[in-house]
């Protein structure tokens, strides 16, 4: 182990768990905000899908950390969409646009024959904006999927995700302002009660 000095190791891995405390704060805080917005957390939070420890240690920091919601139960129009909010903090050999950690969110509605059942815990969901190579510009990028796709993603019809840099959030106002009202505005879209 050459690496670095001691002292220097363990500085840095000070350094990283503040961070990722700061990081776990937005997600709190973008769980208030979409609760009172009438939305539940669906399955816990989720940092990223650690196994084989011993053997991989790439996956012993969280790549993403990430929150999964569905309608409350009085939340009728919007009972066959999921939501996630995330922040991608690496991801090693992706894209060449992805050069600093993204606060991410986004939307997926599904058939009203399958609705959210089949709306798991997949990394995929939280990285679609980056797998799409789609810049991190506050724009939302959307797409209806054919019937092929549809049948293939267990009945999802359409997404729709955008991301920011996450050194642009300084705050819970530019968190709610930058992220949670353009992703409730993207839900009324999608739910018909906007132009």
């Amino acid at each position: 182990m050459s690496i670095a000095n001691g002292p220097q190791i363990l500085a840095g891995l000070v350094e990283t768990r503040k961070f990722l405390q700061q990081v776990a704060l937005l997600i709190e805080a973008a769980d208030g905000f979409l609760r009172n917005a009438g939305w539940s957390r669906l399955h816990g939070n989720r940092a990223t899908y650690i196994a084989d420890v011993k053997t991989k240690p790439r996956n012993w920091m969280p790549e993403y950390i990430f929150s999964f919601f569905s309608a409350d139960k009085g939340n009728k129009d919007n009972k066959n969409l999921g939501l996630f909010v995330g922040v991608l903090l690496d991801r090693e050999g992706v894209w060449a646009g992805f050069k600093e950690p993204w606060v991410t969110c986004g939307l997926f509605k599904f058939s009203a024959e399958i609705g959210t059942k089949k709306f798991e815990q997949k990394h995929g969901w939280v990285t679609v904006h980056l797998k799409r190579e789609r810049d991190p510009d506050g724009k939302f990028y959307d797409r209806k999927l054919s019937p092929e796709e549809q049948e293939r993603l267990d009945g999802l019809v359409y997404e729709a995700s955008m991301a920011l840099p996450l050194m642009s959030i300084k705050g819970m106002e530019d968190l709610k302002q930058k992220v949670i009202d353009p992703l409730l505005k993207q839900i009324e879209k999608v739910s018909g009660r906007h132009e």
